[in-house]
C-alpha cells in the first residue's frame, strides 16, 4: 500500500470513537444547554481546514447512548470534558489505539462542541487531530469542521 493511502486510511479511522466536538453556528445558538439531550445517532461530517491527514468520510456515530465496547472504538479521554458554564460548549481530548490498523499506531484529537439546538440534535465546531505510526513518527495532522446532525 502506498504511503498516502496507509496515512488516509489511518486518518479515516480517528473519527471513530470521538468524544463529540464543535464550535460556530448554522443558526442561532440556545442561550442554556442540557448536555444530556445530546444524545442518539448522529450523521457526522468533516470539511477540511488544513494540514496533511486528507478528507475524512462522513459517518454514522452513536453519542450518549449504551453500546457495545467495540462500538466506542479504542478510544480513551485524555482530560476530563470542559463544559461552558451554560452548558453549550464541551472540549474534549481523547487518545485512540490504532493497532487494528498497524501495531503500535495511535492518534490523539482535540475537539470542541457547540450545541446548535436546545433538543441536541445539531453540533457543530472544530477537531484536531494527530495521527502517529508504530514507530512513534507522527504521520500527518488535521483541523476539520464538523457537524453532528442527528439522524
Amino acid at each position: 500500500m502506498n504511503t498516502m493511502c496507509h496515512w488516509r486510511r489511518l486518518a479515516g479511522l480517528i473519527w471513530f470513537g470521538l468524544v463529540l466536538s464543535a464550535c460556530g453556528a448554522d443558526e442561532e445558538a440556545p442561550e442554556r444547554c442540557d448536555p444530556r439531550s445530546v444524545r442518539g445517532t448522529y450523521l457526522v461530517t468533516f470539511e477540511v481546514i488544513d494540514g496533511t491527514c486528507g478528507p475524512q468520510a462522513s459517518a454514522l456515530q452513536r453519542v450518549g447512548l449504551d453500546s457495545p465496547e467495540e462500538e466506542a472504538g479504542d478510544c480513551i479521554p485524555i482530560a476530563d470534558p470542559v463544559l461552558s458554564d451554560n452548558g453549550c460548549k464541551r472540549e474534549n481530548k481523547i487518545f485512540c489505539s490504532l493497532d487494528k490498523v498497524e501495531p503500535g499506531a495511535y492518534g490523539e484529537a482535540t475537539s470542541v462542541l457547540r450545541q446548535q439546538r436546545e433538543d441536541g440534535s445539531l453540533l457543530t465546531g472544530t477537531m484536531n487531530m494527530k495521527i502517529w505510526d508504530g514507530y512513534d513518527y507522527l504521520i500527518c495532522v488535521g483541523t476539520y469542521a464538523v457537524k453532528y446532525e442527528r439522524q
